[in-house]
């Protein structure tokens, strides 16, 4: 007889016990783990990803100027990716100075949890400048894009990002 009362509140206090552990994480992450996108959660998003083109902008103008890297709402190996680019055109002895002249959000949607894409279309213009400092070339460049944006605590970063479609055999 005592055995099937112990039973019932063993059970009872896990449960307890597990729901205080998801309502701690739930204030810790703003209730906001693991839930569906939200309309402020897809702008944020957006918001990121705009902020890391005009950042990624300055990086590569720059010719990989670690300041800027800092700055840039991505994740490291995006980062590390970006600085790479930009020290490589500095190796060749020039520097691309891309300037983002306007940016269409052709969607932002879950990708998964904690995850929203965001698709773009983007106008480019970038000035392709020498190592004596004349400008080698003047280039417009109209790219499709999709970024897979993660929440890192209260703000979003960018962790990856492809050019085109997303399709095979498009762009």
């Amino acid at each position: 007889m005592r055995r099937a009362l112990w039973l019932p509140g063993f059970v009872l206090l896990v449960g307890l016990a597990a729901l205080a552990v998801a309502a701690v994480r739930a204030e810790r992450t703003g209730g906001k783990e693991g839930g569906p996108a939200t309309a402020p959660d897809r702008e944020s998003a957006t918001a990121a990803v705009q902020a890391f083109l005009r950042l990624a902008a300055h990086l590569q103008g720059s010719g990989g100027d670690l300041r800027f890297a800092e700055r840039i709402p991505a994740a490291g190996e995006v980062i590390d990716e970006l600085v790479a680019s930009a020290q490589f055109g500095r190796h060749l002895g020039q520097v691309e100075e891309p300037r983002l002249i306007r940016i269409v959000v052709r969607g932002a949607h879950d990708a998964a949890r904690g995850r929203i894409e965001v698709i773009t279309r983007e106008y480019w213009t970038t000035r392709v400048i020498t190592a004596d400092g004349k400008v080698r070339e003047i280039r417009t460049d109209v790219l499709d894009a999709r970024y897979l944006v993660v929440r890192d605590g209260p703000a979003w970063k960018v962790a990856y990002w492809t050019l085109g479609d997303g399709k095979p055999g498009r762009s």
